[in-house]
């Protein structure tokens, strides 16, 4: 016969057994609740991304992008644009008057014939840089609105002569004093003086370390072109050159009409740019 205490003990472990079971059954039921939870989780994120917002959102991303990328190759097309019409330019050279035959004579000198320019040759300019003595510019014959004439295609314009370019050497700057001195092997030399008291002749020119004879820059009158404006100065009554300007000659003595003649001194503000090498 059972005992009282064995009664209670079983009852106690009945009731033990009661709660595990239902322990059991409440984690199993939260077990299989966050399952479903998680399902439910995949379910929804998989339905969002598979929705039409969510494909609209991804396209607006991508447009977004795209834009972006097209505007940064817009700005980029500009500024090359801009840089082209304000910075630098190609001009290709017409006529022999910066082919200076001394350079190619062997006879005279063993000077390198790139060291002359010739017809049909391109030349690269900067259009940011001012001339200094010696320097080669392109610039307007004419005075013209440089900013319209950027924009005007010569080769079809009915006024050519208006936007003709010419390229010369700068000899002498705003200020500077020039005349004429005989040479022994005939014709004359340029001297200039300038504005801060040097004494200087052509063969001060130096190009790719080179320094140029002077020979190189013999004026030599003839029946097709004359000394012009030079050819009565003297130390005593040089020519000036007048404020602004510049005094510019072609290496070619003498097949170029430069500040000579009628062209005179050329204005800065005509200044197309300066050549680089």
């Amino acid at each position: 016969m059972q005992s009282n205490d064995d009664f209670q003990q079983n009852t106690v472990n009945e009731e033990a057994n009661s709660a595990e079971e239902s322990a059991s059954c409440v984690v199993s039921e939260e077990s299989q609740t966050d399952s479903q939870t998680d399902s439910q989780a995949v379910t929804a994120e998989t339905s969002e991304a598979t929705s039409p917002t969510a494909q609209k959102s991804r396209r607006s991303k991508l447009d977004k992008a795209f834009d972006i990328v097209l505007w940064v190759l817009v700005v980029a097309l500009i500024l090359l644009v801009l840089v082209r019409l304000f910075a630098f330019g190609r001009i290709t050279i017409s006529g022999k008057s910066m082919t200076a035959d001394y350079y190619n004579n062997e006879e005279l000198a063993s000077y390198n014939p790139e060291l002359t320019y010739h017809d049909g040759d391109t030349v690269r300019v900067n259009k940011l840089v001012s001339p200094k003595r010696g320097d080669v510019v392109v610039f307007y014959e004419q005075s013209v609105n440089k900013f319209k004439a950027m924009f005007v295609n010569t080769n079809k314009t009915k006024n050519k002569e208006k936007y003709k370019k010419l390229i010369k050497r700068v000899v002498a700057l705003e200020g500077d004093k020039l005349w004429l001195e005989p040479h022994a092997g005939g014709g004359y030399l340029l001297v200039i003086l300038t504005a801060d008291g040097k004494t200087l002749h052509e063969d001060y020119y130096v190009k790719n370390d080179v320094k140029l004879s002077i020979e190189a820059f013999v004026l030599r009158e003839t029946d097709a072109l004359k000394l012009g404006c030079l050819e009565n100065a003297t130390a005593d009554e040089p020519y000036v050159v007048k404020e602004d300007c510049f005094f510019a000659l072609g290496d070619n003595r003498a097949e170029s009409n430069d500040s000579r003649g009628k062209l005179g001194d050329v204005p800065f503000d005509r200044i197309y740019g300066v050549v680089r090498e």
